[in-house]
């Protein structure tokens, strides 16, 4: 008999055991595969091979494949990892939770559990938990973007193992599995669910790398790290207990004393029902659409978000001689005093913070480094902030103001370290000193927690440089100068061994530096591997560092970046390098794609004199800037650079006339965000609009027009543009405009409250629409075809023909889910085949669409479509009032004021 058979225990005893476990204080984390999300009609395992060979004949002539073997075959190579996505963007976005996941997040809104891992790239489980957890759900879909700060959030938290079918990185090849179930990935999934027990559901086990993770897991429990934590497996087959990778786990269990059982067999929906039965937690209820009528705050459907983890204290080695240091630390911390420690660079400030962070035990720990954030500092300060609050409890959600926030992070009792407060550029950011003032009054008026800064200055200069009173509270602690003398001289010693390895390969250099940043100046560096040699090498160095960093290593990267900006003095060239590198990096990566690394490139191109691409990078990016500070921090960058601007306007010359009204109306609606009323607003347009046909005027006039909500004037000034071309035929411009007319007619339709004068508008909108379509075919502008085709399928809904809105909007998905991550194009098509879909009374199946939609819609800030979807979802209740599949349109209402609230104030 194999040991699988012989641990088996059916569902009553095994369900016994696990509430036994629960009831005695120890935590579960769920591991779940398909098999959770079979009852939503998503095909698994054979079936996605299937689909495969229909799609694809001739590459798959045989009657059996396995999942990876299929897929190798079918789309080979990260040559066709775009192609892979696209297939399952296309095969899981739509569909709505079953039952089975329905019950799973029922189970985690009652604390049964908080973390999970799951190699599903559906988004079924953040589905169902907007329904009904009233916390923020924290989704981490890679490796770069996870770190287990908090051993055990208290907020719903999915670690997706094998990735999101909207990004790139999914692991369907073996090497791709390889990549991404990394070693240091499953060390850090082991440190992150230390003291818990593992419990499979709905994964069969023939995915040889979570296998042998799995091992890597239970033969952990030999150290004695992690006591008596145990595998439940919840079987569906008897047969799944004669794979011989599951009998091989079972056996490394028995080696190690660390018991796997086999549960069952039974399915998904039978265990769910059954153990939240025996821990007597309320039924289930179903909320259409996600809308719960009991929650307060409705936004948390808009708190489903791919985090990244707070930084991490970087480990170090004991040090003897901080040890009596940080025990005087501690000290004055336990009489609740804020804490300043002063040191020169290299002195060992982080080590001290390392030394005094062992003295608190399980308390909530939260580390940041303005030296490896990005620019602006305080949005990222905020962020990992936020994300740590909630990590730990806190209910962001009812929390208004940042001092708010602090205060609640203080109540929690959490440590607070801030480590290297100014740096190089950094003393000149006032609103992050300003942020951290706010800090210490929150911890005044809490007197909870513990709150510890370093800095290279003292606190009495750092005073006279910053006129910020209430760091003047702060006990200041010194690090003597002999700690700093015997800390560079056993990293000089490390470095110098390292020094063969870094002759081998230049991406050693990169990694040496991020591991031992604090080792020594530069010139020590230069020494060790020659100085010729480290000069003529250390461009390349550094951009291949930054290029390997942006695919999978971010706090590498952030390492290499800040070698750079010690760097003087930088040639254009240099920073043209380096530049094309980050931009590349950002386009390329998941982590890096979300954050604010395109500022930092943007600026780097101003310096490197590349006017025009640093202008473009703004166009890029100043539509996805959130909040504010990043704003502003757009156009203080402008600011900035204006007067190279000026003398530098040659550069312009390589942006075509479209490309000049498209930056102009970026930075205008940067400027009617962020209200700045000294920006000099006027110099950018005499520059860029300079020398443009009376055409383009009138497209840029219309943009601001709409820009500012003057949709009348906007479309007179459209047709002004139209009229000048009448005799010149230019067929570039005379798309924009038609396409710009389309655009504005849908809007001027939305805000009419007279039925027969929005369905003019609708169909001017849409004759508009189709003229584009022909003029952007003629000059064969796919990408602008492809917009007309959108707007043509909006004034479609919105004239109530459903069926033909539909088929055009399914032929616009096949082209656009090609494209990963969040966009503008995906919300508006997946909300127009949600309304579509409602139209037509396919209202079981419009909502998977619209939990996509609103997904991209909040990942990019959209309230206005978020706001556009909520309303038609309220028209409809209120014409099928009583319909089961709806929600009430009382709900949906009171929904819809919470977001129109938080939309007028952000």
């Amino acid at each position: 008999m194999s040991l699988a058979a012989k641990y088996r225990t059916d569902l009553p005893s095994g369900i016994e055991k696990i509430v036994a476990r629960l009831k005695d204080g120890k935590s579960f984390v769920p591991l779940v595969g398909a098999g959770l999300s079979y009852d939503a009609g998503i095909p698994i395992g054979q079936g996605v091979v299937k689909l495969l060979k229909t799609q694809f004949p001739d590459r798959l002539p045989n009657d059996h494949y396995e999942y990876s073997e299929a897929f190798n075959a079918a789309l080979p190579g990260p040559e066709n990892r775009f192609e892979r996505r696209k297939f399952f963007e296309a095969l899981c976005a739509g569909y709505r939770p079953g039952v089975q996941t329905g019950l799973f997040a029922n189970l985690i809104e009652h604390g049964v559990f908080r973390v999970v891992l799951t190699t599903n790239f559906d988004h079924l489980i953040e589905q169902a938990l907007v329904a009904c957890s009233s916390l923020p759900i924290q989704i981490f879909v890679d490796e770069e973007a996870f770190y287990p700060t908090v051993p055990l959030p208290r907020c719903p938290t999915i670690l997706k193992v094998h990735g999101d079918f909207l990004f790139d990185d999914l692991a369907n090849l073996e090497m791709e599995m390889q990549r991404k179930l990394s070693d240091d990935m499953k060390t850090k999934l082991i440190d992150g669910t230390r003291n818990s027990d593992l419990i499979v559901i709905g994964y069969g086990g023939l995915d040889e790398r979570v296998m042998k993770f799995l091992e890597q897991r239970v033969a952990t429990t030999t150290a004695r790290v992690y006591a008596e934590s145990r595998i439940w497996w919840l079987i569906f087959d008897r047969k799944e207990l004669e794979n011989p990778l599951f009998e091989r786990l079972i056996q490394v269990g028995d080696r190690h004393n660390s018991r796997v059982t086999p549960i069952g067999p039974a399915s998904a929906k039978r265990f769910l029902e059954c153990l939240a039965q025996t821990l007597n937690l309320p039924v289930l209820t179903s909320y259409p659409f996600g809308i719960n009528p009991s929650f307060k705050n409705p936004l948390t459907a808009y708190t489903v978000r791919y985090s990244r983890s707070p930084q991490g204290l970087p480990v170090r080695q004991a040090e003897p001689y901080m040890a009596a240091a940080a025990n005087d630390v501690v000290g004055k911390l336990q009489s609740r005093q804020p804490i300043w420690i002063a040191g020169a660079p290299g002195s060992g400030k982080t080590q001290m913070l390392f030394e005094v962070s062992k003295k608190f035990g399980d308390r909530p720990l939260f580390y940041f480094s303005p030296k490896f954030s990005e620019l602006p500092i305080c949005p990222h300060f905020m962020t990992d902030l936020r994300t740590f609050a909630e990590q730990i409890g806190v209910n962001t959600l009812a929390v208004a103001r940042s001092s708010e926030l602090y205060q609640a992070i203080f109540a929690n009792d959490a440590v607070l370290l801030i480590d290297d407060v100014v740096s190089g550029h950094f003393e000149t950011d006032a609103e992050w000193l300003r942020a951290l003032g706010l800090l210490i009054d929150a911890f005044l008026k809490e007197m909870a927690g513990n709150l510890v800064f370093t800095c290279s200055l003292s606190l009495r200069r750092f005073m006279e440089l910053v006129p910020i009173r209430v760091f003047g509270v702060l006990s200041e602690f010194k690090i003597e100068r002999i700690g700093e003398i015997e800390r560079q001289n056993r990293y000089v010693s490390e470095i110098a061994s390292k020094a063969s390895q870094i002759e081998d390969a230049a991406g050693d250099v990169v990694a040496a530096m991020s591991a031992l940043r604090h080792a020594a100046p530069r010139e020590v560096w230069a020494r060790l591997v020659g100085t010729d040699k480290f000069e003529s090498q250390f461009t390349s160095l550094e951009t291949s560092g930054l290029l390997e960093a942006a695919g999978q290593k971010i706090r590498l990267r952030q390492a290499a970046w800040e070698a750079l900006r010690s760097r003087r003095p930088p040639t254009r060239e240099y920073l043209r390098t380096v530049a094309d590198t980050l931009a590349r990096g950002t386009q390329e990566s998941v982590s890096l794609r979300r954050e604010h690394y395109l500022l930092e490139a943007e600026r780097l191109y101003f310096d490197a004199g590349q006017i025009a691409r640093a202008l473009e990078l703004i166009s890029l990016g100043a539509g996805n800037a959130h909040g504010t500070p990043n704003v502003k921090f757009y156009l203080d960058t402008l600011e900035n650079y204006g007067e190279l601007l000026s003398k530098e306007s040659s550069h312009l010359s390589s942006l075509t006339p479209l490309a000049r009204v498209e930056i102009l109306t970026k930075i205008f609606g940067l400027l009617v965000r962020c209200c700045d009323q000294r920006f000099d607003y006027d110099m950018f347009e005499r520059l860029l609009l300079h020398g443009l046909k009376e055409s383009y005027l009138h497209l840029y006039l219309a943009f601001r027009r709409r820009i500012e909500g003057q949709l009348e004037l906007a479309i007179q000034e459209l047709k002004s543009g139209l009229r000048v071309l009448a005799s010149a035929r230019e067929r570039e411009i005379e798309g924009a405009l038609q396409l710009a007319l389309s655009a504005s007619y849908i809007d001027r339709g939305a805000s009419e409250p007279d039925e027969r004068a929005r369905r003019s508008y609708y169909t001017k909108s849409l004759g508009w629409a189709k003229a584009a379509e022909k003029t952007f075919q003629t000059i064969g502008d796919l990408v602008s075809m492809m917009r007309a085709t959108d707007n043509e399928a909006g004034a479609l809904v919105s004239l109530g023909r459903y069926q033909q809105a539909l088929e055009l909007l399914k032929e616009l998905q096949d082209r656009k889910v090609g494209e990963p991550g969040f966009n503008e194009d995906k919300a508006v098509i997946y909300g127009n085949i949600y309304r579509a879909k409602l139209g037509l009374n396919e209202i079981k199946s419009s909502e998977g669409y619209y939990f996509e939609s609103q997904l991209q819609n909040a990942s990019m800030r959209r309230w206005d479509g978020i706001w556009s979807n909520l309303l038609w979802l309220l028209c409809t209740c209120q014409e099928n009032r009583g319909n089961p599949d709806l929600p009430t349109a009382e709900s949906v209402l009171n929904h819809l004021e919470s977001v129109s609230r938080f939309r007028t104030a952000t």
